[in-house]
């Protein structure tokens, strides 16, 4: 599990197995995970 604040990740991402993305306890907002260039 790994446990994020809310906001946009410009991030490219390989995940390899299942994962469980969290927000931290009581947080308000969203999370996006948008890659800078293209999309995987």
């Amino acid at each position: 599990m790994l446990t994020v604040a809310p906001g946009t990740y410009r991030e490219n991402l390989v995940v390899r197995r299942a994962v469980t993305l969290r927000g931290p306890e009581g947080g308000v907002g969203s999370v996006r995970i948008a890659p800078r260039t293209g999309s995987r």
